[in-house]
């Protein structure tokens, strides 16, 4: 009532609420740096690992087998074996082992280049002050020095390649039509026609398939000893020879 024309009621302030201070939130992936290769990832609420890119290593993936071993990743080797723990290769050619428990690192002196059980990181880590990460130390090449394996003196020549079954066992792999010890057989010119020689080459409990000089000549063994008939030729073999360690390829 009474209002004067010139006079608008006055306007109730406007009361900001006050905002508290958002707080960020903290985990074991706060202060841990897995660098350019690999992504911090929790599996708990104290501890994560660094999830490594294809081709690095190591707890902070800081690590690779580049310059080391031959080639590049996977370094001719496998990288997806069932019940295999870490990946190893060697500096020469065709070195490999595998793994079925993490505290077992193959040959002294060879890289791990694949581990499927990333380092559990300690939490709480403070991002300026990392741990002391072990320094990757590439073994020297030198001849006093030069890491050595089961492979290191086996020459599985042109149709085969070595593959350490332990470190101080190896087999040589050979490929299809070629067999023997280091692959260097063939029964091409004594069996009848091209691999498999008009034999079967994939039956159950077989071990040796051997074909003999005339059509249709086939034997199928079920023992490693049992080599078929005098002469014969053994086409393919599913228990390649364990070779001996350290055998030099010129004996």
């Amino acid at each position: 009532p009474n209002l004067s024309p010139t006079e608008p009621p006055a306007a109730s302030p406007v009361i900001q609420p006050t905002l508290s201070p958002v707080t960020q939130p903290t985990g074991p992936c706060e202060s841990i740096d897995c660098g350019d290769h690999g992504v911090c990832k929790a599996i708990s609420e104290t501890e994560a690992i660094c999830d490594c890119e294809v081709g690095w290593n190591g707890a902070f993936c800081d690590g690779s087998c580049d310059g080391f071993c031959v080639g590049s990743y996977p370094y001719n080797c496998a990288e997806n074996l069932s019940g295999r723990v870490n990946y190893i290769c060697g500096p020469s050619v065709n070195q490999c082992y595998y793994s079925t428990a993490v505290e077992d690192t193959g040959p002294a002196g060879w890289c791990t280049f694949k581990s499927t059980v990333p380092a559990t990181l300690p939490p709480n880590l403070s991002p300026t002050e990392p741990p002391a990460a072990s320094p990757v130390i590439q073994p020297t090449l030198s001849p006093v020095t030069q890491p050595t394996g089961p492979c290191e003196s086996i020459d599985c020549g042109d149709h085969g390649v070595c593959k350490a079954i332990s470190e101080t066992e190896a087999i040589c792999d050979c490929e299809v039509g070629w067999n023997g010890a280091f692959c260097d057989g063939s029964c091409d010119g004594f069996c009848v026609g091209s691999y498999p020689y008009n034999c079967a080459e994939n039956l159950s409990g077989r071990v040796n398939y051997i074909c003999g000089p005339s059509v249709n000549q086939c034997y199928y063994s079920t023992a490693v000893e049992d080599t078929g008939p005098a002469g014969w030729c053994t086409f393919k073999s599913t228990v390649p020879a364990t070779l001996p360690p350290n055998l030099s390829p010129t004996e």
